[in-house]
């Protein structure tokens, strides 16, 4: 098994297997892999006619702490391996290999999305990552509940952003990490909003819409502002954690650092899954 940095002659053959894997278009794949440079960070294991793994990497900005402490962020990113080359590890070493490249590369807090709940495992036994994130997930319908949201662009969401943040541990996130949250949302119909009082991110999905990211001073007008922007889908929508002990409570995102100890649960945003 020989796990190494992708060379350029060997990204379409990484291309290939994302595709497989993931079913993205590739126009998609080169849009995601150039927004987050993820050419440059890429490992892989060459396999038969292609390549049998691959893991990547990004750097998501800042992680922000409410006392003003920052730690560089790197997000274990698009982690795959072919079917015949599945349960020999290789998943394991690419994913290590970019997990180590972080840490060289400055990142004071390492993260990963798991795709699934059986990886949290995973990957705590693998990378050593602990479940530092949670998310509250709720699903409605969406109708017309008189609240008019308005379609920004990244920069002015990154703005609302950082206003209803403050006061918890969060990704400030760079601007091509914003950038491509909003042309994902707005090459599917939807787009990045504002209201009185929040903002939230809508993609229009095969079965509905997801709002991966809705930030807002009070939970019941937020919802109605969700709501009124995509009437009669099916609506998935992410937010902050207030109370653990509401409904919808699940975990998201792990790290290899303690953030147990901060007063609200941590929040983590936009995981391009």
């Amino acid at each position: 098994m020989t796990v190494r940095k992708a060379a350029p002659e060997e990204q379409g053959a990484v291309r290939a297997l994302w595709h497989s894997v993931f079913s993205d278009s590739p126009a998609e794949i080169d849009r995601i892999m150039h927004a987050l440079d993820l050419g440059s960070r890429c490992f892989s294991i060459p396999g038969d006619g292609g390549a049998a793994a691959m893991a990547h990497w990004y750097g998501s900005g800042s992680l922000v702490f409410p006392d003003g402490r920052t730690l560089s962020a790197g997000v274990l990113y698009a982690v795959a391996s072919a079917p015949d080359a599945r349960g020999r590890g290789f998943g394991t070493a690419v994913s290590r290999a970019a997990w180590t490249d972080m840490a060289q590369n400055g990142a004071g807090a390492r993260l990963t999305v798991p795709a699934e709940a059986g990886l949290f495992d995973y990957y705590r036994r693998t990378l050593d990552a602990r479940t530092a994130f949670h998310v509250r997930e709720l699903h409605l319908t969406g109708r017309d509940c008189g609240v008019r949201p308005r379609q920004i662009d990244a920069a002015e969401y990154g703005v609302f952003r950082e206003a209803f943040l403050t006061d918890r541990v969060h990704l400030v996130f760079p601007a091509s990490v914003l950038r491509l949250q909003q042309d994902i949302c707005e090459r599917s119909g939807g787009g990045l909003f504002a209201f009185a009082g929040g903002c939230f991110s809508l993609e229009r999905t095969a079965d509905g819409a997801r709002i991966s990211e809705l930030l807002c001073a009070n939970v019941y007008v937020g919802l109605a502002a969700a709501a009124s922007a995509a009437p009669g889908l099916s609506l998935t929508i992410r937010m902050p954690v207030q109370d653990p002990a509401l409904s919808g409570v699940r975990p998201f995102a792990m790290a290899d650092i303690s953030l147990d100890t901060q007063p609200l649960p941590p929040w983590f945003g936009f995981a391009f899954d």
